[in-house]
């Protein structure tokens, strides 16, 4: 289980109305995530990218590493070690047993996805479009969290709505918010369960986005502030 973030945001109508589907909170509202990062996570992410490097000829992969190498992107150091790979014949006859078995999951074939090889070239073109092989990494780098909402209460009528991320707030879909609505007054407030403070950051409605921090208060921090004293 994650640590949970709790949020709050207090804002008029037109700005929850950003993060509300008409039923419930979500980061969708604001910035979907494309419907092709939804796929599986883990190892099977490099073996399926090898295994579709593994069939390209020599100059046609010298110029696929290239292509990738020349947009700077932002991707984790296992990619660039799998797309920079010499593969073996012991190399290839282990991909082409994965290959064999892989069997897609409900997520995948909504996608289309039916083979290995397919698989692969999805992941592939996530990164090359996206800049993120699956949901996860697409999340952290565009909601600043790893999931959209969850536990969540109010509408915007309410001008009020709360809910959980996790492990950290969402802070890429504050930053969006403040920067849509300069002229709004708006309030978010968070705090992250093992940390020693909770934040507001809020906007005075004339443009500035200032941010706050309160110290939290257990029992065990109490006793060591009597003890300093």
């Amino acid at each position: 289980m994650p640590n949970h973030c709790f949020n709050v945001i207090k804002a008029p109508k037109r700005v929850l109305n950003q993060l509300y589907d008409g039923e419930k909170i979500t980061f969708e509202k604001l910035i979907p995530m494309p419907k092709t990062m939804d796929l599986r996570e883990g190892t099977v992410i490099e073996d399926a990218i090898a295994y579709v490097i593994s069939k390209m000829e020599e100059e046609e992969l010298l110029k696929y590493r290239l292509q990738f190498l020349q947009k700077k992107l932002d991707l984790p150091k296992s990619f660039w070690n799998t797309l920079a790979k010499t593969f073996s014949k012991d190399d290839i006859e282990k991909l082409e047993e994965k290959a064999k078995k892989y069997i897609p999951n409900e997520e995948e074939k909504v996608l289309g996805i039916k083979s290995f090889h397919e698989l692969g070239v999805r992941y592939l073109n996530n990164a090359y479009i996206y800049g993120s092989l699956t949901w996860y990494d697409w999340s952290i780098k565009n909601w600043g969290t790893k999931w959209d909402a969850y536990e969540c209460n109010g509408t915007p009528e309410d001008g009020e709505l709360s809910f959980l991320t996790a492990w950290a707030a969402p802070v890429k879909i504050m930053e969006a918010i403040f920067k849509r609505y300069p002229k709004q007054k708006i309030e978010w407030e968070y705090e992250t369960e093992g940390d020693d403070y909770k934040v507001k950051v809020f906007s005075d409605g004339k443009g500035n986005v200032l941010e706050q921090k309160e110290r939290i208060l257990t029992e065990e921090s109490e006793e060591n502030e009597e003890e300093e004293e």
